[in-house]
């Protein structure tokens, strides 16, 4: 009979004691949370995600590319510059005819006319002549058009020349009134992008299409730049389920016999804007709401408050002999805390 040995019995039991506990913590590894994050180039600036999710890291890769995949065939959708977009189907219909949109497009449509009679025209999607007339957005344009320019354009800009129909149906009631999503389209598709990482079972994110931001899961910390030197932040917003976004002077602009003009045109006057503001930061449940606030409040000025929601608020910012001065709505100061 073969002698047992103490030592090799007992090690034996070790091992499948070992063997056990591994198998038993195999199946929780994918427990623990697992992060990623990735910046690109979309919409015509730079967007970045960060997703943070109980799930194994190709998983959650795999959810990140759907996610952008999501976000970029939106902004195809919605760009008024790309001639295969719902955008530029309407832009280029005559007047009265009616033009069949997507559900997705429609909605935005809708709530962007709600928008434009919340601020009273200074938000204004049918402002797409006038930018298109300052060219912002060419290069070689830093000479601002002639008062007689804009008033030929003035009578073709009004949100109350676009009639919706229940039938996903958009038609203009004046020709040479063309539309522009870019004061909501980016807060609309950083929602979308919330919403499809929620249905994925995501548990904190964040989203951020240029200044416009939306975040959930977790508490957040989100500098607000200082519109003349934006490398610093004149403060720190702590949000942890919301949208902020920012709009101001410095984006875009050009400088002409040492006057500063910027691409965030007042719609009722076809001037940029001449408020004082010059930047908006706006919190609100939905980013397609801080967005269009945000723009229509560096238009109007602080009377614009009176926009604001029940769980919205906002910081101003103006510059005044070389100084910025802050303002804020009275909910702000929940949220903000100002640099030292």
């Amino acid at each position: 009979m073969k002698k047992l040995n103490f030592y090799e019995d007992y090690k034996g039991k070790k091992v499948m004691r070992v063997i056990f506990l591994i198998l038993l913590l195999l199946p929780s590894f994918h427990l623990f949370p697992s992060t990623l994050s990735e910046r690109f180039l979309s919409m015509g600036t730079i967007v970045e995600i960060k997703i943070k999710g109980s799930v194994k890291k190709p998983e959650l890769r795999s959810i990140m590319r759907d996610t952008r995949a999501y976000m970029e065939s939106l902004s195809m959708l919605l760009n008024s510059y790309d001639p295969r977009s719902e955008v530029s189907r309407i832009n280029n219909a005559t007047e009265g005819e009616k033009v069949k949109v997507s559900p997705l497009t429609y909605d935005i449509l809708k709530d962007s006319i709600e928008m434009s009679r919340l601020t009273e025209g200074s938000f204004d999607i049918t402002v797409l002549p006038l930018v298109s007339l300052w060219g912002f957005f060419k290069k070689g344009r830093k000479i601002p058009p002639s008062s007689s320019e804009i008033e030929k354009v003035i009578p073709e800009i009004g949100y109350y020349y676009l009639k919706i129909f229940p039938s996903y149906e958009v038609m203009k009631q004046k020709e040479g009134v063309k539309i522009t999503l870019s004061g909501i389209a980016k807060g609309y598709i950083v929602d979308k992008a919330i919403d499809f990482l929620k249905r994925e079972r995501i548990e904190s994110a964040l989203v951020n299409a240029g200044g416009d931001l939306r975040v959930f899961g977790k508490r957040w910390r989100i500098g607000v730049a200082n519109p003349r030197n934006p490398e610093k932040v004149v403060g720190i917003i702590n949000l942890r389920e919301g949208a902020v976004t920012t709009s101001g002077d410095y984006r875009k602009y050009w400088i002409y016999k040492g006057k500063r003009y910027s691409h965030i045109i007042d719609p009722l006057t076809g001037y940029p804007s001449s408020s004082g503001v010059i930047s908006a930061t706006v919190i609100s449940p939905n980013c397609w709401r801080a967005d269009a606030l945000a723009t229509a409040l560096v238009v109007r000025g602080e009377e614009g408050f009176s926009w604001l929601g029940k769980k919205e608020s906002a910081l101003l910012i103006k510059e005044k002999e070389g100084k910025i001065q802050l303002i804020y709505s009275p909910r702000m100061k929940r949220y903000f805390r100002k640099s030292k």
